[in-house]
């Protein structure tokens, strides 16, 4: 098995990797897996347009944290759109 070390205070760990699921082929997502992916990350932009929406007309003021999760959320989109073709 391959193993990850890491330091957590004073105690050394060791992280085990099963080496029956480290090959990327194993890895790999099927259209299905694809397409729920693409959709559910499509709903959850809708989802947060609607909140900052909702708190905009209610006179909230859009924080930094809303505007840093759209940008995310936009970033890895392409991510999604390239993965649909692979």
């Amino acid at each position: 098995a391959v193993g990850l070390l890491y330091y957590q205070g004073d105690k050394q760990s060791r992280i085990v990797f099963n080496e029956k699921y480290s090959k990327r082929s194993d890895m790999k997502l099927n259209q299905n897996q694809k397409k729920y992916l693409l959709y559910s990350h499509i709903v959850l932009m809708i989802f947060i347009i609607g909140y900052g929406i909702n708190d905009h007309l209610s006179g909230k003021t859009l924080g930094g944290e809303y505007w840093a999760i759209l940008i995310i959320f936009f970033a890895t989109l392409a991510g999604l759109l390239h993965i649909q073709n692979k």
